[in-house]
C-alpha cells in the first residue's frame, strides 16, 4: 500500500552503475520519494551530477570495513 511505502527505506548499492541506476528511476517513477532512497555511492558529488538525487546519497563503499557509520545511517 501507499502508506506502508512511504515509511519504507530501500537502500541501494551501486546506484551509479547500470543496473542500481535503472532500479532508483524504476523505484521513482513508482512513486518512491528520493528522501525513502539511500544510495550508496563511492563519490556523491559525481552520482548527483548524473541525475541521482542528492536526497538519497550516502557516501560509502561496501568494500571499506570503516563504513559502519554509513550503512547505519541508511
Amino acid at each position: 500500500s501507499r502508506a506502508s511505502m512511504a515509511e519504507t527505506s530501500i537502500l541501494i548499492t551501486g546506484a551509479t552503475g547500470f543496473l542500481g541506476g535503472g532500479v532508483v528511476r524504476r523505484l521513482l517513477a513508482s512513486g518512491h520519494a528520493a528522501e525513502q532512497l539511500r544510495c550508496l555511492v563511492r563519490d556523491p558529488a559525481r552520482a548527483a551530477a548524473s541525475g541521482l538525487p542528492a536526497a538519497s546519497l550516502l557516501a560509502g563503499d561496501l568494500a571499506d570495513l570503516d563504513n559502519g557509520p554509513a550503512l547505519q545511517a541508511a
